[in-house]
């Protein structure tokens, strides 16, 4: 079949998945081509400081010239502009800014605009002034979203913002179906006409995605919002305000206005029992996405305000939505108010298990030391169920694994404990390595079918422990035999923590680049014989040398068979020579490091360098070298 035979709605998607430079020469291709790839390449304009000074001197051009220029402007969805705001300093440039009349005009060149963003930009005001006053006719007739980016803006302007943006996207309503409002005066005026701002806001009749921040309503409810905007198919409420609830249980009518709604977003300090029980009762399965986050109360005083069956009943409901995320995110100062019998971890497992009896999805949780207010608990089809728990461990000094614990569910009280986890992860700012060791003793302990393992420490991105299933045919199946070791060479409890737990360990690799922060000894021995599955080991050798260069290594490895093998390295070349006994002189150019390996004589090993180059193998036929090796990886397949 020809390519131009394919129907065009592939070649759209095939088009859609183009780098901008392969579509112009598509478009240049062939007239076939030329209109479907040039339709994708303006879809998305975005103007820069530097584009928007070329702009400008076209629009002096004669009109018959620019007309021209901008004659594919038709193609245009969406235009962003930039200006390249520096953080810290800037300096408004006349050049990098459009007046009126060429802004205006420019727009008018774009008959099928529908998304403007103005992201970072000195000159919003400027740009939203003159949208609002125009007079023109032929600018924005299909416009569905302004927008801008709040963050840059604001270091550049007041509230002032928020009204100009909300008046002009009054005037396009018609078309208007993103909204963002900054409710902050319950009347306004617009047009010369003065109302109340809700009035307003239902003039938007075609609006289908609201994002309401209500800074001076205390009596809004989610009912008066979806009788507003009955057609809104996505919703996002912030205040900082409690939503009030003094309706939602006499509404005969709470069951239809949310008959639209695919996706609802609540941020609020916390969500009373009523707002609890409607979204129970009247929140539809239909709904595709709820969102609920709580920033002034943790999970303990909320559920001794709403009741521990309202909350469970809450959570079983949105057990049956396709992506839920219930959060508790209240301020590091934050003082619990109530006191409870049962701890918080056990609190969040009993609303798991709850929220687990209508999903079959595996069960993520992640902990850490830095954030031991925060608990949230979400789901979605692609990762399953995600489980946040945050837990100080200790305070740094000296090891005691008393002030090492974990705060487990009381089984008695909660249906599901660890056993539910099937992926453990953990970010932990306490960077004592004995911290590694106790997570990961707990994990095996208590989670009989943990699938992975994920431990780091926030300080280095390369400290930590990966342990992780692949299902080799000769593996048992969902049996944990891939771990990758970052920066830390193990203990001897940790070897024997992986002995007693992980028999069918397949792969292990240990070190990784960067500067190596664990103080070690020479001769290291690391034995692998205890792992009867073995098949592969890497060894990065920056975990010995660090960035010691006038350092060298002496590899032993020793079989089960009681044998032994020696390599040295080379100063010169650092290539690895086979020695018939091992090598232990030092001079004081070069000095040696030991690494003794126990292992079988059918272990693959390999060793990497500190930049995580691969430079020797070792296996069935002896040493090989890979120094030279042009073919090799640049990056260790093991570091996972």
């Amino acid at each position: 079949m020809h390519f131009l035979h394919i129907p065009i709605e592939i070649i759209n998607e095939i088009l859609l998945n183009t780098s901008r430079n392969d579509l112009l020469q598509c478009a240049l291709s062939c007239k076939s081509l030329s209109t479907a790839s040039l339709q994708v390449f303006y879809k998305n304009v975005n103007l820069t400081a530097q584009n928007i000074c070329i702009l400008n001197s076209q629009m002096n051009l004669e009109k018959h010239e620019r007309d021209c220029y901008f004659r594919y402007g038709a193609f245009v969805l969406s235009l962003e502009i930039s200006d390249d705001l520096d953080d810290n300093e800037y300096t408004p440039n006349s050049e990098s800014v459009m007046d009126k009349d060429s802004f205006i005009a420019f727009l008018e060149y774009l008959p099928n605009l529908e998304v403007l963003n103005i992201k970072r930009s000195a000159f919003v005001v400027e740009y939203f002034r003159w949208l609002l006053y125009t007079q023109s006719t032929g600018c924005l007739n299909r416009i569905q979203h302004i927008d801008y980016d709040e963050n840059s803006i604001q270091r550049f302007h007041t509230s002032l913002i928020f009204d100009l943006h909300f008046l002009v996207c009054y005037k396009y309503r018609a078309t208007i179906n993103h909204l963002v409002l900054h409710y902050k005066h319950q009347m306004i005026e617009v047009d010369s006409h003065h109302d109340r701002t809700l009035t307003f806001l239902s003039h938007f009749k075609n609006v289908q995605h609201l994002l309401l921040v209500n800074q001076c309503d205390d009596a809004l409810e989610i009912l008066d919002i979806t009788k507003i905007c009955p057609n809104l198919i996505s919703l996002q409420y912030k205040s900082d305000r409690t939503m009030s609830d003094t309706r939602l249980s006499n509404d005969s009518t709470n069951s239809k206005m949310t008959r639209c709604l695919k996706s609802l977003t609540l941020e609020v300090p916390t969500v009373s029992t009523g707002l609890i029980e409607y979204i129970t009762d009247y929140i539809p399965a239909q709904i595709d996405s709820i969102n609920i986050t709580m920033y002034d109360t943790d999970l303990c005083d909320w559920i001794n305000t709403v009741g521990i069956n309202n909350a469970l009943k809450c959570v079983a409901h949105l057990g049956t939505f396709k992506v839920i995320r219930f959060n508790f995110e209240p301020p590091k100062t934050y003082r619990r108010r109530s006191k409870q019998e049962e701890s918080k971890t056990t609190l969040l497992f009993k609303l798991l298990g709850a929220f687990k009896v209508n999903k079959k999805s595996a069960v993520h949780a992640y902990y850490d030391d830095f954030s031991s207010v925060r608990d949230s608990l979400a789901y979605n089809s692609d990762y399953g169920i995600t489980v946040n728990i945050g837990s100080k461990i200790g305070n740094g000094g000296s090891y005691d694994e008393s002030r090492i614990k974990l705060e487990f569910p009381d089984t008695q009280r909660s249906v599901i404990g660890l056993e539910a986890i099937n992926h453990m992860h953990a970010i932990m700012y306490d960077k004592r390595p004995e911290v590694q060791t106790y997570f990961l003793k707990e994990a095996l302990n208590r989670c009989p079918d943990l699938l992975s393992f994920n431990f780091r420490f926030s300080l280095n991105l390369y400290r930590g422990v990966r342990l992780k299933t692949i299902n080799y045919p000769s593996s048992p199946k969902n049996k944990l035999n891939v771990m990758k070791i970052g920066d830390y060479l193990p203990t001897g409890e940790f070897m024997d923590l992986l002995t007693t737990h992980l028999p069918n360990i397949e792969i292990l690799s240990v070190g990784s680049p960067g500067k190596s922060r664990q103080a070690l000894t020479s001769p290291i021995m690391i034995d692998l014989r205890p792992f009867g599955n073995i098949q592969k080991f890497s060894f990065n050798l920056q975990i010995l040398l660090g960035r010691r260069s006038e350092h060298g290594v002496n590899i032993t490895l020793c079989y089960d068979d009681s044998s032994s093998r020696y390599y040295s390295q080379v100063k010169e070349t650092r290539k690895f020579v086979e020695k018939n006994r091992e090598n232990k002189e030092a001079s004081s150019e070069w000095i040696y490091d030991n690494l003794t390996i126990g292992c079988n004589k059918d272990l693959e090993v390999y060793i990497y360098s500190d930049d995580d180059t691969l430079i020797a193998e070792f296996g069935k036929q002896g040493y090989t070298d890979r120094t030279s090796d042009s073919n090799r990886s640049e990056v260790n397949p093991f570091f996972m």
